[in-house]
């Protein structure tokens, strides 16, 4: 048989079948790599560099909870801002990938000491003599998952950006002409005469003709009606809504309080005064000029002559001090007394217990209710996981809320109330469930049309809901019989301010034409105005609880002898600036070159950021942005 198939293969027919049979395969294996040429995989190319998209995912990741944090959102972000997250997070490492390889190209480099030198100087490496801490740096590293190499290349790498872009704002030195007219902006000061002319100041005007309540209440119909309602029938999934069907034991509220037990005994804490040095004779006389009654300001400055290291410990426990062996001693020392010398791992210590924090322990019977609320919200919480799919199930069924099963257990309701989530007999309508659930069924409520199905909705603290709008109640006025008292009030409110606007036009105009406003107001012979007040100097952001801050806005736009008049809450104020305050550089010789620094630390923060993007564009970046709204649509 196999000679066979031997001669058959030497044969023209088997050699060209052979050779199509080769080719196919051929194509076959080679088909998906033929597909992909040309397919850039990659996020993002700059300057030789290539950015994965491993990368990029996760630095956006790493802005995109760091955004949702700052924001404080409960919901989950929306696609647009996503995608501007995403943008921005590849933005950021694209001009980082030009500005390194630029550093690269120049041959930058950190030498070893330097590099060292920085990381000893780390306030997050240093021990308790205020020395690089090898442990410390181990314990941050591993909380970080960074090895050592690592590390200290990425440390690298900062240095030497940092050394080029130094390089190119150095001397920044802002015009001495700009730098006063800034500081003189910023620190001028006003000071104005100030008079109040309250709306309740007014006197109260004799009662209006039937007539003219009749129109005030047609010409301002918004006022006297009542808002619009929706008719709502409301089913409710929660943990708290739950928990108060879950029955919690006495022994799994027991098993929980002996699991955390370190929360129900929270040992003693104390806060000491530290003096740490290698020296055993310089720490015993540290102790001895101390016990003489020297304070601690005294001690921080012997103990800087001497060499040695002056720390204070805020009230901590025995096991989060340091040092076990300096624990030990201050927890065995009586407050306010100063020890002698102690021996330590970094030295000789000398040290005064300054607070003693109490330990605390609270008992299994104290700590019951919370304990059962908590675990019946733990297990609600589950219950909630397990539910939720058989409520989707029912109402994607077509299922209405008034015929959903019982086994369900969902808090149902129904009621009427407005945007505010008011019911008509001015109450807050009853809806449970956690903080913000009911704001979040309002709004749903009032964008959802009536009849329209119902469907299961997330809401805040793992909650669902679902509702059905049952019948709109438009806004409409309220008859006049009932409005009649509100309508006569208001009335009257209106016709007080008018009468007090007439008053404060009086006043701006005696002022505005160059008449004193203390004389003016003095005419009114203590009516209708408050005295004149003449104001502290005020700065653009002054905060004074006397003097409006709409008022100090627009005293900084009048000349000297300029008045001003305008409504705040509770009526009108008018003001008349009578000084400008401009400020002395000579006077203020520090604050001036505080600013002068800050105007210099911004010009070099403008052109560092000009360098890195000129450095980008020279890199000519070529962005994936198919992957770029795939990594933001995740």
């Amino acid at each position: 048989m196999l000679g066979s198939l031997r001669r058959l293969a030497a044969t023209w027919p088997a050699r060209i079948f052979f050779g199509l049979l080769i080719i196919s395969f051929g194509f076959w294996g080679v088909g998906d790599m033929v597909r992909n040429l040309g397919v850039d995989h990659a996020a993002a190319h700059v300057a030789g560099t290539t950015i994965s998209p491993q990368t990029l995912a996760s630095a956006y990741q790493q802005d995109l909870n760091r955004i949702t944090l700052a924001l404080h959102q409960s919901a989950p972000p929306s696609p647009a801002l996503k995608v501007m997250i995403a943008d921005q997070t590849l933005r950021r490492l694209v001009a980082q990938a030009a500005l390194d390889a630029t550093v690269r190209r120049l041959g930058i480099r950190v030498p070893p000491a330097v590099l060292r030198q920085h990381v000893y100087a780390m306030p997050g490496f240093a021990g308790p003599g205020g020395g690089f801490d090898r442990t410390l740096f181990d314990q941050a590293l591993a909380s970080h998952n960074l090895t050592e190499t690592m590390f200290l290349a990425s440390l690298r790498t900062t240095l030497a950006e940092r050394q080029l872009l130094h390089a190119a704002s150095a001397g920044m030195t802002p015009p001495a002409l700009l730098t006063r007219a800034i500081f003189a902006s910023a620190r001028q000061q006003r000071v104005a005469e100030m008079v109040r002319v309250p709306f309740n100041a007014a006197p109260i005007p004799a009662s209006p003709a039937p007539g003219v309540i009749t129109r005030w209440w047609q010409n301002h119909p918004g006022r006297f009606s009542t808002p619009e309602y929706r008719r709502v029938s409301i089913v409710i999934l929660s943990p708290q809504t739950l928990a108060a069907q879950v029955q919690v034991s006495a022994a799994e509220i027991a098993a929980a309080y002996q699991a955390d037990l370190a929360r129900y005994r929270q040992p003693e804490k104390r806060g000491v005064e530290v003096l740490s040095t290698p020296d055993q004779a310089a720490a015993a006389a540290l102790a001895a000029q101390w016990r003489a009654g020297a304070d601690w300001a005294t001690m921080q400055k012997a103990a800087a002559a001497k060499g040695a290291s002056a720390i204070v410990l805020a009230p901590s426990t025995a096991a989060q001090f340091p040092s076990p062996v300096l624990a030990k001693a201050v927890f065995a020392a009586l407050a306010g007394t100063v020890s002698a010398p102690v021996k330590t791992g970094l030295g000789y210590s000398v040290f005064r217990v300054s607070q003693v924090v109490p330990g605390k322990t609270t008992s299994l019977a104290a700590a019951t209710p919370a304990l059962r609320q908590r675990l019946a919200l733990a297990t609600a919480s589950r219950l909630v996981d397990h539910l939720v799919g058989k409520v989707q199930d029912a109402l994607a069924g077509g299922t209405s809320l008034s015929k959903l099963p019982p086994a369900l257990d969902l808090a149902g309701l129904e009621g009427t109330f407005d945007r505010q989530g008011m019911t008509p007999e001015g109450k807050k309508a009853p809806i449970p469930g956690p903080a913000g659930l009911a704001a979040r069924i309002v709004a749903r409520a009032f964008t959802t049309p009536p009849g329209q199905p119902p469907q299961l909705l997330d809401g805040p603290g793992d909650s669902y809901f679902a509702l059905t709008v049952h019948k709109i109640i438009p806004a409409a006025p309220r008859p006049l019989a009932q409005a009649r008292a509100q309508v006569l009030a208001d009335w009257l409110r209106h016709a007080m301010a008018k009468s007090q606007e007439r008053v404060a036009t009086a006043l701006y105009v005696a002022a505005k034409n160059g008449g004193s406003l203390k004389a003016a107001v003095a005419a009114l012979h203590g009516r209708y105005a408050s005295p004149v007040f003449t104001t502290p100097p005020l700065g653009r952001a002054a905060n004074v609880p006397s003097v409006p801050a709409d008022l100090v806005k627009v005293l900084f736009t009048l000349h000297p002898g300029q008045a001003t008049m305008i409504e705040v809450p509770g009526g009108f104020v008018v003001a008349k600036l009578t000084r400008i305050l401009t400020p002395d550089p000579a006077r203020e010789k520090a604050r001036f070159a505080r600013l002068r620094a800050q105007i210099a630390a911004g010009m070099a923060r403008d052109v560092q950021n000009l360098l890195v993007s000129a450095l980008t564009r020279a890199g000519h970046p070529r962005v994936n942005h198919t992957i770029l709204e795939q990594i933001a649509g995740q």
